[in-house]
């Protein structure tokens, strides 16, 4: 898993992107890539709310690659 932040934009969205290969590492860059954008937002005291997630590829021939889009946006602490 390779992570990246891709920043903030006017609009408060956030990327993180990640590749794997071999069949035994199928799906784990979307694991990564989700804890990485979760721990983003939980050093804001926020939470990770996904907005788009792209996969391409397959991990046992070529490689995977995700693509993860995000914000963070407060918890709701409020009784219910």
């Amino acid at each position: 898993m390779s992570g990246s932040n891709g920043g903030c934009s006017s609009y408060g969205l956030y990327m993180v992107t990640g590749s794997a290969s071999g069949g035994f590492n199928a799906g784990k860059e979307t694991i990564e890539a989700t804890k990485e954008a979760n721990a983003y937002c939980a050093k804001q005291s926020k939470r990770m709310v996904l907005k788009n997630l792209d996969k391409t590829g397959n991990a046992a021939i070529f490689g995977e690659s995700v693509s993860l889009t995000f914000t963070c946006e407060w918890l709701d602490v409020r009784p219910r």
